[in-house]
């Protein structure tokens, strides 16, 4: 049996999944494949490439102990925040990047930061060095601007791969590949349970840290229509492909603002925790498709 651990997209929110990975790592459960998104996507090829979580962990508090974090000024994104406004990590950088594009009349960018910014960032905390060099099998989404379809990448430089899957549109420039303007991977599957299986995962345990579709009445303008129009989709699109995972893992992170990083100990311990309460039933569906593979062929003989 292969056992795929799918981590989702969903900004600070995802620093959960490296609860997830501590949670699972002290059990003794080692995925055969990490299949990540945005977030996910950064959090998983660390893990892919060193399946140490104390080292992991401490690589990203020292990221944001560095200038590199300072340079992104996300801070900036929380000044202008209304408080009654949908807090979805894509919707809330959308509405902020219509502020500020209308505000200082910038028709001619692309994005409200460099290239340069996010380049700090994944050579920072991801290695040089190419996917199929992980220790553990690793694969991340991205979205083509220019076609509209999802991008899986399962070879290649792994520093551009994780720099499409977690290039937030608007905030950040698409990244060019060709003939491809990549942009975040939660454009279109914020849960790539999907690629897991397409890669052959039996078992995927899928670790889901976006936020739940809340009543919304209040509409101000057509942004506020068109956004809330597409949340709408992604939700029931999001819900029938996680239908696909084995166990979906649910950290209470939803309150959190895609944002909020300083959170990063209250994250990874509600990471962890929601990884132990799912432990038992995890550990029986692990450790049945362990000895399936041990003794599989012997019994088939």
């Amino acid at each position: 049996m292969k056992t795929a651990l799918v981590l989702g997209g969903g900004g600070a929110r995802g620093l959960a999944h490296l609860g997830v990975l501590k949670a699972l790592e002290n059990e003794g459960i080692r995925p055969d494949l990490i299949v990540g998104c945005s977030i996910g996507a950064i959090i998983g090829g660390m893990y892919a490439q060193n399946p140490d979580i104390k080292q992991v962990q401490e690589r990203v508090r020292l990221f944001f102990e560095s200038e590199h974090y300072q340079d992104l000024n996300i801070n900036v994104l929380e000044r202008h925040r209304n408080g009654t406004e949908n807090k979805d990590f894509i919707q809330q950088i959308a509405r902020n990047t219509i502020r500020r594009v209308m505000l200082n009349l910038v028709v001619s960018r692309l994005s409200i930061m460099k290239a340069e910014k996010i380049d700090k960032v994944i050579d920072f905390l991801i290695d040089e060095g190419n996917i199929e060099d992980t220790k553990i099998p690793f694969a991340c989404n991205a979205t083509d601007l220019s076609s509209g379809q999802p991008v899986l990448f399962r070879e290649g430089n792994i520093r551009l791969a994780i720099k499409a899957s977690s290039t937030i549109p608007g905030y950040l420039p698409p990244v060019k590949n060709d003939s491809q303007l990549l942009v975040d991977g939660a454009v279109t599957f914020t849960l790539p349970v999907k690629f897991a299986k397409m890669l052959g995962a039996d078992f995927i345990i899928a670790v889901d840290v976006k936020q739940e579709l809340k009543p919304q009445a209040n509409f101000r303008n057509v942004f506020d229509v068109l956004l809330r129009a597409n949340a709408v989709t992604s939700s029931l699109f999001a819900a029938e492909v996680s239908r696909i995972a084995d166990i979906i893992i649910t950290p209470p992170v939803g309150d959190f603002m895609w944002y909020d990083f300083k959170e990063i100990d209250w994250l990874i311990s509600a990471g962890e925790e929601a990884t132990l309460l799912r432990l038992k039933e995890i550990n029986k569906k692990y450790r049945k498709g362990f000895f399936r593979r041990l003794f599989g062929s012997k019994t088939a003989a």
